[in-house]
């Protein structure tokens, strides 16, 4: 029997991104199929009942992902704004059993039917009801077999050390031609270079956002770019972000290491940093008590001294108040009876802080105040080691031994004795310092953001501007100023 001309159509096609690497109908394909089957019944059609959704899965585990022409299609069924369902396959709607049976549901409280495949169905008939009940868990089941293989590979090239996933930047990787099968992953010169200069740079204490900033300065190309080149893919001509910057810092894998489920394995690729250096970095930038933009609004730290400065009068934290735009002064906001210029101030907290840090006493001095036991034990080992080699350096003087042997073992002494400083460091200062207050800190302070030179100014100096009594607040006075290392180094 003729089917009346105003039935109304809708046509659905899905195609997901791992039917991609199986024969099947593109989304293409079906549409052009259903569009035969409407054609043959006489139904009409409107491009606007016409849903698609390609590269998506339907199976529970892409969840997240949306569906759009799936989501389109509901809302359209459940206006009644169509009679008919046309579809190439069950599969194509989903592979969950829950959202095939919300399907039906909806269609058949709508009076609304479906074709499959050019089968006709009808959602209300208990034979048609069986078949869809069992199709649908045929295809779930086919979703959850394909999830386990997916599973197994990636545990087991994981295993292996073998990378996942889209290229790495610094690092190229080499297939057979005719097996595609993975026969190296060497380090990319120029990249790697990057990679070991971020690193390099936050352990000596930069923010993220200032190394972004040099290398899109210097024109190095960003992770996506430098990979997309290597590749033939097109360049989206995308800079250097502090996240990127952060990522790779921060990334596992530069340090020859492979992450599957949050487990670390050692990978078939050669490191590009040490273990030692990614442990150090990732102290750094995952420590809680460091201070960045991102926790503190974008630009808040601006001037370095802002709320480290005392003032004498009062106590109360001294801030900046920035005359015309132009003149900065340190001043109390509590009584108002005390002011600094702000550049000679800090220009003479910098000095003395570079002094400071030169000082090799210094740190065991502020250690010994602070009387933990960490800081016993470490202050303890530094001063065995540091007696040792005075007493080798007096056997080498007084000729009791050869110059030859005394080189040799205050070499071996050398690097006790910075490893004894870093752990006296490691409980006087913040982790995120630990690597940066040294004696050629002078050399690197200009790099620092404002935010890393209160840390360091914090962790070392209490700094107290005495009450102007009469002096001029425009004129430095270095008599009004009270600097004074932390803990017992005075």
């Amino acid at each position: 029997m003729d089917q009346p001309s105003d039935v109304r159509a809708a046509l659905y096609a899905r195609k997901s991104t791992e039917d991609k690497a199986r024969p099947g109908k593109s989304v293409g394909d079906q549409l052009r199929e259903a569009r035969a089957e409407v054609d043959a019944r006489g139904f009409s059609l409107s491009d606007a009942h016409v849903f698609e959704d390609d590269g998506v899965s339907a199976s529970r585990f892409g969840r997240g992902k949306g569906r759009p022409g799936f989501s389109a299609l509901i809302a359209a069924l459940e206006s009644r704004e169509i009679d008919v369902l046309f579809m190439a396959e069950q599969s194509r709607s989903a592979r969950r059993m829950s959202v095939i049976g919300t399907l039906v549901e909806l269609c058949a409280d709508n009076g609304q039917t479906m074709v499959i495949g050019g089968r006709a169905v009808d959602p209300t008939d208990p034979a048609d009801l069986a078949v869809i009940g069992m199709q649908a868990g045929l295809d779930a089941g086919e979703s959850e077999r394909t999830s386990q293989r997916s599973r197994r590979g990636a545990r087991s090239t994981a295993l292996a050390g073998k990378p996942a996933g889209k290229n790495m930047y610094g690092y190229a990787r080499t297939y057979d031609p005719a097996t595609r099968q993975l026969l190296a992953v060497e380090p990319v010169e120029r990249e790697a270079a990057i990679v070991r200069e971020i690193v390099k740079r936050v352990l000596l204490g930069e923010s993220l956002r200032e190394i972004a900033f040099d290398l899109n300065r210097r024109g190095e190309a960003s992770p996506y770019d430098a990979v997309a080149a290597r590749c033939g893919r097109e360049s989206r001509g995308a800079s250097w972000q502090s996240t990127q910057v952060r990522r790779v810092a921060l990334s596992p894998a530069y340090a020859g290491l492979r992450v599957h489920r949050g487990k670390l394995t050692s990978a078939v690729w050669p490191a590009i940093v040490t273990a030692s250096e990614h442990d150090r970095v990732t102290a750094i930038l995952v420590d809680a008590g460091r201070r960045t933009n991102a926790s503190a609004r974008p630009g808040a730290v601006r001037h370095w001294l802002s709320g480290l400065v005392k003032c004498g009068a009062c106590g109360a934290a001294m801030r900046v108040l920035v005359n015309r735009r132009t003149y900065r002064h340190y001043v109390c906001p509590a009584c108002h009876g005390t002011s600094k210029t702000a550049g000679p101030l800090e220009g003479y907290v910098e000095a003395f802080i570079f002094e400071l840090v030169k000082r090799p006493d210094t740190l065991s001095a502020i250690a010994a105040g602070s009387n933990t036991a960490p800081s016993r034990e470490a202050l303890e080992r530094l001063e065995a080691v540091t007696a040792r080699r005075e007493s080798v350096r007096a056997l080498v003087v007084s000729g009791a031994m050869p110059a030859e042997d005394g080189a040799v073992m205050l070499s071996a002494l050398a690097g006790e004795i910075e490893s004894a400083e870093r752990a006296v460091r490691s409980v006087v200062l913040p982790r995120s310092l630990t690597d940066v207050v040294t004696a050629d800190l002078e050399d690197r302070w200009e790099a620092f953001s404002p935010a890393r030179k209160r840390e360091v100014a914090n962790a070392l100096v209490n700094v107290t501007v005495l009450p102007m009594n009469g002096r001029r607040a425009h004129v430095f006075d270095p008599t009004s100023v009270s600097v004074t290392p932390k803990g017992a180094a005075q």
